[in-house]
């Protein structure tokens, strides 16, 4: 039986609209972790990780 627990999504932006998909992800149990250069980005708070970097940085986008 698969469980959405067990899986972690990681979302490169954090801005509105991954807020919104954070959100309906709550729904579900989903674990989202996002990425964004904006230390208040509107996921910051609403992700179950949050890291601060650059998207263009292909270090901080293959750490995250």
């Amino acid at each position: 039986m698969f469980n959405p627990s067990s899986k972690i999504i990681g979302m490169l932006g954090g801005g509105q609209l991954g807020r919104m998909l954070i959100q309906s992800g709550m729904d579900f149990n989903l674990s989202i972790n996002s990425i964004d250069s904006d230390k208040n980005a509107p996921c910051n708070y609403l992700a179950n990780k949050f890291t601060q970097g650059s998207l263009t940085d292909y270090d901080a986008v293959y750490n995250f």
